[in-house]
């Protein structure tokens, strides 16, 4: 009995090992730099896409459970990995593309313009930056650098936490990043 008590405290205390290893290992960018590199713009969207659920400890779930949490782990997405994914969006797009530049082009609008809908106000985000893609049934988003300022990287990470584009939960999520943005003060360096 005694022996069997030391082999489960074993065990357990691996599996806490293993976990605790892999909460704090590093991310690493090296690739989606070097996609961004040589333009390949799908790749490394969607290698974004990876790097966001990474940092923010998410799985892409498609279903209303994923919602649980995401809040609190994109108010506290670290700067540090916020920084490195815009500084690479922006110095390989020529500031075309990044989280930095979608934020400032959503502060460019004033919900009072609005009537003080938000949504309204994200809809015409959407239209701004290209996004329209997200509410047609076989729409998808451009890749390449003729697309819109600011397409790229695309909200479908925010799809993690549950619903489809046509719902307002993955909205909440990208809202969520952009203030992230905002509060870690990035800057697109095109003010």
């Amino acid at each position: 009995m005694k022996r069997r008590k030391v082999f489960t405290s074993i065990i357990l205390l691996v599996v806490f090992l293993i976990t605790l290893h892999r909460e704090f290992e590093p991310v690493e960018y090296s690739r989606l730099e070097m996609l961004l590199a040589i333009g390949q713009w799908q790749a490394a969207n969607e290698e974004t896409e990876q790097l966001i659920l990474k940092v923010s400890g998410r799985k892409w779930t498609g279903s209303i459970a994923g919602l649980l949490g995401w809040e609190n782990s994109l108010k506290h997405f670290p700067c540090k990995d916020l920084q490195t994914i815009d500084q690479l969006w922006l110095k390989y797009s020529d500031h075309h593309f990044g989280l930095s530049v979608q934020q400032q082009i959503f502060q460019s609008f004033d919900v009072n313009d609005f009537n003080g809908d938000w949504f309204g106000v994200w809809k015409a985000f959407h239209e701004r930056v290209g996004w329209r893609y997200m509410f047609q049934s076989k729409g998808k988003p451009e890749f390449d650098l003729n697309a819109p300022r600011g397409h790229l990287p695309s909200p479908h990470w925010a799809l993690a936490a549950g619903g489809t584009e046509k719902t307002a939960p993955w909205m909440s999520n990208a809202l969520y990043l952009l203030q992230r943005v905002e509060a870690c003060e990035l800057s697109s360096g095109l003010e």
